[in-house]
């Protein structure tokens, strides 16, 4: 496969020379060839066609599960509100587990009224970081790593964010924020879009910063492409160096 989003065992494979019902029985350390579950010769340059394979990054359109603000709306309302009430700036919130690094605002209902999505605001100079994963499912699936793929996501999962009356990823017209920077957009510190704060096929950690006297923060995502699951791979710092992904300075307030 000359390009591929997500490759996963079962799999539906079609094409000239591909018997019917043939599907993909393993995946090879590459994340990119794959071995087949029937016989047969498929002639080189062949192109192939996969059947749509599950992602963990279909767009965000609702409320449910781990997703955004999960089954504890009236907790972290709470919390939320009492920073915005007490003007508490400067507020940075640390989480993971969502197997994707995205940076993003976060809205609170001012009213209480948790179960009105259209009457939520932003909580003022807060943000959250989403951070890694070191090394798990999910980036695995993705094994274009360009620039123009993670755009296409991220864009797809803010559109839908902003649909729902959610959050969407990135901090543009975040107050106080300077020297945005992407691997692979050399416009970011002008486009200021979803996917200059987002990387969902790379394993990374994020690292935060904090100058002298306490002004600015600066945050970095480094990491390397992700590699398929159970491949065991070493650190290769000639073809698969670790980088530094996106970054971002914000001038505290006041």
């Amino acid at each position: 496969m000359a390009s591929t989003v997500a490759l996963v065992v079962g799999q539906g494979v079609s094409g000239t020379g591909v018997p019917p019902n043939t599907t993909i029985s393993a995946i090879n350390t590459d994340g990119t060839t794959f071995s087949i579950n029937n016989n047969s010769t498929i002639a080189a340059g062949a192109t192939l066609a996969l059947t749509p394979a599950p992602s963990t990054y279909a767009p965000v359109t609702n409320d449910g599960g781990k997703s955004w603000m999960g089954g504890y709306r009236a907790e972290r309302n709470e919390l939320l509100k009492f920073i915005a009430d007490n003007r508490i700036h400067n507020v940075v919130f640390l989480a993971t587990d969502d197997h994707q690094n995205r940076i993003n605002e976060l809205l609170y209902s001012p009213t209480g009224q948790t179960g009105l999505q259209a009457g939520y605001v932003k909580v003022p100079y807060c943000f959250e970081i989403v951070c890694g994963p070191l090394g798990a499912t999910g980036p695995d699936l993705i094994s274009n790593h360009t620039f123009s793929l993670v755009k296409k996501l991220a864009d797809s999962i803010a559109n839908a964010q902003t649909a729902a009356n959610i959050e969407a990823i990135g901090l543009a017209g975040y107050p106080g924020l300077h020297q945005v920077r992407r691997l692979g957009d050399p416009e970011a510190d002008t486009l200021r879009q979803p996917a200059d704060f987002y990387s969902p096929d790379t394993f990374n950690y994020n690292v935060l910063d904090v100058s002298n006297g306490g002004k600015t923060l600066t945050v970095t995502s480094y990491g390397i492409n992700s590699t398929v699951q159970n491949g065991f791979m070493e650190y290769d710092p000639v073809n698969n160096p670790e980088q530094a992904l996106f970054s971002f300075k914000i001038q505290r307030h006041p």
